[in-house]
């Protein structure tokens, strides 16, 4: 995460001097972060995969309720992540998910902003028609990992790039199983 990032958030910029400080009697600057002992979403995903098992929706809505409090805190404070995917979700064995990677993420100084930054896969169609956008393409973000924990794939998935472009900006991906409600179906169609 770039200084210039951190001191623009008064709660950060202390946490990050304190880091600092810790670490300036070493000859390499550290940044000492909390160790997610589950790993992240991302990896969980691959081992349903391998185990051909998918999320329990009891699991996507703790999952996405967690997710949506860090993002609901972010927004408040002005804050647009840019970069909200499962491998940012980061898992504790006491069931807390956590938001993490906020390297490219920003504070939200007017309305709108236009820059290209993010995975392409989780990245919204405002952002791919090279439009500003605001906290509403991490909304879009959210829904395209809620979907992806359902059904272990992103909703666009594509190796070629201009493709991929194509697939977000129509929009239309296939249902997520029957074996989730559609009250869940719902959450993810108003997200992406």
């Amino acid at each position: 995460m770039r200084l210039s990032n951190i001191q623009t958030w008064s709660n950060i910029k202390r946490y990050f001097l304190k880091i600092l400080l810790v670490c300036s009697k070493f000859t390499d600057s550290s940044l000492v972060m909390e160790w997610a002992d589950k790993g992240d979403i991302y990896q969980s995903i691959l081992k349903a995969k391998d185990k051909n098992a998918y999320f329990e929706e009891t699991e996507v809505w703790w999952v996405f309720i967690q997710i949506i409090k860090g993002v609901q805190f972010l927004h408040s404070h002005q804050i647009i992540h840019w970069d909200l995917k499962c491998a940012n979700f980061y898992e504790f064995s006491n069931g807390t998910i956590k938001i993490g990677d906020l390297n490219v993420s920003r504070v939200l100084k007017q309305k709108m902003i236009m820059t290209w930054t993010g995975t392409p896969f989780y990245t919204s169609p405002e952002i791919w028609k090279g439009k500003p956008y605001d906290y509403k393409s991490d909304m879009w973000s959210l829904g395209v990992s809620l979907y992806e924990m359902c059904t272990l794939n992103p909703p666009f998935d594509c190796e070629d790039i201009s493709i991929l472009n194509s697939m977000v900006l129509k929009g239309k991906f296939k249902p997520i199983g029957s074996f989730y409600s559609w009250d869940l179906s719902q959450v993810i169609n108003s997200l992406i």
